[in-house]
């Protein structure tokens, strides 16, 4: 009894070492089926800052941590966002996913969505971050901004 505590706890262990999302569904004695289980990996991407109008992707694995095939299906919710592929299985092996963005209607502010992640009675989200900036401004340093500030070239004082 010990040497399975033991054994469980190790195996909890590793599992929050490795920081991947790993789901279940329930081990059925009557067939002697053992748990199919769905790794992905991120969890989630922010894509931070980017201009307006731009276009950007990034990707995330997805495996069986289980026994048996997985098999999964993805679903994006908003225009903004496109999954590849949007279906696929696995015995084991990693499968690469590729989310891309694109900005072109998207307002200027945060905007946040969920993947969905459907397989064997098995639900899960990947989520996507993006911060919307607006790309008609330019960066100066103070000293610059004083200079255009003290300015009288044009005839315009701005003090």
């Amino acid at each position: 009894m010990n040497k399975k505590i033991q054994i469980i706890v190790f195996i909890s262990i590793i599992l929050m070492l490795t920081n991947f999302v790993g789901i279940s569904t329930a081990n059925n004695p009557l067939n002697n089926q053992s748990f199919v289980t769905l790794g992905y990996f991120p969890q989630s991407y922010d894509f931070g800052d980017i201009e307006k109008g731009e276009v950007n992707s990034t990707t995330f694995e997805i495996w069986n941590a289980g026994c048996c095939t997985l098999h999964y299906e993805l679903y994006e919710n908003e225009e903004w966002i496109k999954v590849e592929p949007t279906s696929g299985s696995s015995i084991g092996e990693h499968n690469i996913i590729t989310v891309t963005i694109n900005t072109i209607n998207l307002t200027v502010g945060y905007h946040e969505s969920n993947i969905n992640i459907i397989t064997n009675d098995i639900t899960a989200n990947f989520t996507v971050t993006v911060h919307v900036i607006f790309n008609n401004l330019i960066n100066i340093t103070v000293d610059e901004a004083w200079i255009l500030l003290n300015d009288t070239s044009n005839g315009i004082q701005s003090l």
